[in-house]
């Protein structure tokens, strides 16, 4: 009962900031924070977006498991973004494009504009359900509700404050979210490496990873990091491009950093425990290991924060995807404030229908490497394509990744076969005659 007190309260706090902004009749506001987003705001907003689930319960998972060699899933996230602040960053900012698809569409055409923007919506509706369900994780088998419905109702209280705040209000609870993230994990770093192990050693086998798999991972991760549409949007919204680099430069560093110490304490922590765990339990086990309740307690609503720190923004960048590159322009900030219903009760929906986490992280992700990701690329070295053998690059690579991967179920390898399918046939289909 107390845990479910703590977390209401926490909402409630974040409902207040959206409360805050509730009366914003400008679609531009609401949608895009006008695009004044300061350098400090536009770091901790990177910070907060990229450590949630796959940064904490799956990285932890996969470095329990395969061990450093687990951090494939997320250490490439900050690469690419600093990439992405090295090079690109100002340049892109200077095209005052809002999405991903008018970036691509400034190159590209307006089929591909819409095609783009059909995929990334779905692969965000799909990354929403992946951070409510990493929610699921850290929830208490005893809670007086049910897993499912305390999902829901977290989902459910997510959207309110989203539906009253829009873009300023994720920005304003990202700081806050981004500050809870860096102390909790250097709290935890410090009481891990400063304990006696219970274990004398550590006491269990690491799996391997395939070269291929080690390979799709990467790719994966470090596009998401480059050219990923919600790490774009925060690049979009900036103050000006100063601001864009700058901001995605710290955020990049502070991911990498983050992302080291998370596998840390899961290869330290792990041998403090006598009975056997899971990855996936670890950080609620090392909160009640160092914490009594009910301070063990707060500890884990904060952690069930950095879960879900980047729900808002997933969220948000479907929205404006949805209205940028595919709605009629003149419609009402009313319904498109209904859209936050709509596209995040679909999110949940998804996180009640898949397994586990990492099945909705291999369908978000496959879904748009091979696909839309590949023409940021394209664009951002002005690879000359015509808008007709644009479309069916993307339509056979995107299709072919999403195929496959649900055909296979188990294996993230489809997405470097589509992402070859997507070179292959731009080799072949790139129009050297096409003028700009």
């Amino acid at each position: 009962m107390t845990l479910l007190i703590i977390i209401f309260v926490v909402f409630f706090f974040f409902n207040i900031i959206g409360y805050h902004y509730r009366n914003s009749t400008v679609k531009d506001t609401w949608l895009y924070a006008d695009k004044k987003i300061s350098t400090l705001y536009t770091a901790m907003s990177t910070i907060a977006t990229t450590v949630g689930g796959s940064a904490t319960i799956l990285l932890a998972y996969m470095v329990y498991k395969y061990g450093w060699w687990g951090l494939v899933i997320d250490l490439p996230v900050g690469f690419g973004i600093l990439l992405l602040a090295v090079l690109p960053a100002m340049s892109i900012r200077q095209t005052n494009a809002s999405t991903v698809p008018e970036l691509i569409g400034i190159k590209y055409g307006t089929t591909l504009r819409k095609i783009t923007a059909m995929f990334i919506i779905i692969t965000e509706i799909a990354w929403f359900g992946l951070l409510i369900k990493a929610f699921n994780v850290f929830l208490p088998e005893n809670a007086i509700l049910s897993r499912d419905i305390l999902l829901i109702i977290t989902g459910t209280l997510f959207l309110i404050y989203i539906y009253l705040s829009g873009q300023r209000g994720v920005y304003k609870t990202d700081l806050i979210q981004a500050i809870l993230i860096i102390a909790g994990f250097i709290i935890l770093m410090v009481l891990v490496l400063t304990s006696v192990p219970g274990k004398t050693e550590i006491t269990w086998q690491f799996f391997e990873l395939s070269i291929g798999e080690k390979m799709s991972f990467f790719i994966m991760m470090f596009l998401s990091g480059l050219t990923g549409p919600v790490i774009l949007s925060r690049l979009f919204y900036a103050e000006n491009p100063q601001s864009a680099k700058n901001g995605l430069l710290w955020g990049g560093i502070i991911k990498i950093v983050v992302s080291l110490v998370v596998a840390l304490v899961v290869l330290k922590g792990a041998s403090l425990f006598i009975d056997p765990i899971t990855g996936y339990d670890i950080f609620p086990g090392l909160i009640n290991y160092f914490f009594n309740s009910p301070f063990a307690q707060i500890m884990i609503v904060l952690f069930l924060i950095v879960m879900v720190s980047s729900a808002d923004t997933v969220l948000m960048t479907a929205i404006t995807t949805l209205n940028n590159d595919l709605l009629r322009e003149n419609i009402t900030l009313a319904k498109i404030k209904s859209q936050v219903w709509i596209l995040g009760i679909a999110g949940i929906a998804l996180a009640l229908y898949f397994s586990t986490i990492l099945d909705i992280m291999k369908f978000a992700y496959t879904f748009y490497a091979a696909g839309p990701a590949m023409f940021v690329l394209y664009s951002l070295f002005d690879l000359k394509i015509s808008p007709r053998n644009a479309v069916v690059i993307i339509l056979i690579s995107g299709m072919l990744a999403l195929v496959i991967s649900l055909i296979t179920q188990n294996s993230t390898q489809p997405v470097v076969w589509a992402i070859g399918a997507n070179i292959l046939l731009t080799v072949i289909l790139k129009d050297s005659n096409s003028k700009k």
